[in-house]
């Protein structure tokens, strides 16, 4: 079967001059990256020698992230095309379409949501996390899905990103900790960042009154 997502490499591609990055891509930079980046900072003052997966890592943005603040990184898409762009975007940073290692810090920047059986992908992402290593992922905000489902981007469970549609499973905050509290994980953050001035000066938006995002960490205790 064909991964729809290898038709979506150009729109999420963060790669390139501030003002050719599509919106899809630029509210992931500007809204919410910057304070996932500023929990792994606070979680982890010292990087020297700590490994990081970036699970679903699209087009590599994060994962440069994540490489630029110390971290020895390894991205996994199950898209071939995104992988090929990661590859391309980025040589020095080691991209594959399966998990090997275990990791100090793993995260999944929009990803679990289209996701069926998540709790299968969160078994093995705990399997290869390191005793006390940390997950962080950010997920749509349910609130935000129901409001947006008047504009037709949302309906019968697909998303329809400019014509490619694909299964979207939206879940909550008690949702997820109901998963990995079960396998002995501990939630240590919950956010809903709103949307910046910034971005919305330059991606006006239909739905500011809650955040598009759902952020969550956890330890492996």
């Amino acid at each position: 079967m064909a991964n729809p997502w290898d038709n979506l490499t150009e729109k999420f591609d963060t790669n390139k001059p501030a003002d050719e990055i599509n919106a899809a891509a630029a509210d992931n930079i500007m809204v919410l990256w910057p304070p996932i980046i500023n929990e792994i900072n606070k979680n982890f003052p010292n990087k020297g020698g700590l490994t990081a997966l970036d699970f679903g890592c699209g087009s590599g943005g994060f994962a440069e992230k994540l490489a630029e603040m110390g971290f020895d990184v390894l991205g996994v898409d199950s898209s071939e095309g995104m992988i090929e762009t990661s590859r391309k975007n980025y040589p020095d940073i080691k991209f594959e379409k399966d998990i090997t290692g275990e990791f100090n810090l793993i995260t999944a920047i929009m990803v679990f949501q289209f996701i069926n059986d998540v709790q299968t992908t969160l078994e093995k992402l705990i399997a290869a996390l390191k005793q006390g290593g940390l997950l962080f992922f950010a997920v749509h905000n349910p609130e935000y899905v129901e409001l947006s489902k008047q504009s037709g981007h949302y309906k019968d469970g697909v998303l329809n990103l400019d014509g490619t549609e694909v299964p979207i499973y939206v879940r909550n905050a008690n949702d997820y900790n109901e998963i990995l509290t079960r396998w002995g994980m501990k939630k240590i953050y919950e956010d809903y960042p709103a949307f910046t001035q910034e971005y919305l000066a330059k991606y006006p938006s239909e739905i500011t009154s809650v955040s598009e995002y759902l952020l969550l960490g956890y330890a492996k205790t």
